[in-house]
């Protein structure tokens, strides 16, 4: 473990009677610690702490998710759309050996949820039949 304070942060608590303080300490694993950017803010707290900044500097690759709303149909055919493919899915993430293969297998078993929810929504709007009421 290691201690993320540095000696010359300035005071993190200031009380009205004048007394000053540093009564928060942060500490991290040793690896993740090089990776962290820890300091006290000069900003208004309107208290008598001060903001502590705790940045995490990790590499990081952005994915967006798309979403999908099912109202009130189509939920059995996706359940059993994701029963038949689930083994397959399960067992590419329990054969990664390394922390890479885990990212490629979530990676594929994101986009095969993805492409199995698009092909249930393709088919329940071509089959949907649409009742159009007229008076007369």
């Amino acid at each position: 473990m290691t201690l993320l304070n540095t000696e010359d942060a300035p005071p993190s608590f200031f009380h009205p009677n004048g007394t000053v303080g540093r009564p928060y300490l942060t500490v991290s694993s040793t690896p993740i610690a090089n990776n962290i950017e820890w300091n006290i803010l000069n900003d208004e707290t309107m208290s008598d702490h001060k903001y502590i900044l705790i940045n995490i500097k990790l590499n990081r690759h952005s994915m967006s998710f798309q979403r999908f709303k099912t109202k009130y149909e189509g939920h059995r055919k996706l359940r059993a759309n994701l029963n038949q493919q689930s083994q397959a899915l399960i067992t590419k993430l329990n054969n990664c050996m390394t922390k890479e293969d885990l990212e490629v297998a979530f990676t594929d078993v994101h986009h095969s949820l993805i492409d199995i929810i698009r092909q249930l929504l393709n088919s329940l709007l071509t089959n949907r039949r649409i009742v159009i009421q007229t008076n007369g």
